[in-house]
């Protein structure tokens, strides 16, 4: 894991606290798809994370919010 996630004291992304596994996740994402759009990418690390609203779609503002 990057020592900068190992680091990290609290990330918070409207209201939630992902875990430091989640944020490695992402960052291997972004590493692997790099010619990815940052909204594919927020599609794929939705699906990757199952991060979804109580409607059953996908949280991609989160995820677009992480990736900044």
């Amino acid at each position: 894991m990057d020592p900068r996630i190992e680091d990290l004291k609290s990330a918070t992304f409207f209201g939630k606290r992902p875990a430091r596994r989640a944020i490695a996740q992402i960052q291997e994402t972004v590493e692997l798809l790099p010619k990815n759009s940052r909204r594919e990418l927020a599609r794929t690390i939705c699906e990757h994370l199952d991060w979804r609203m109580r409607g059953g779609g996908y949280r991609e503002q989160l995820a677009l919010r992480v990736l900044e």
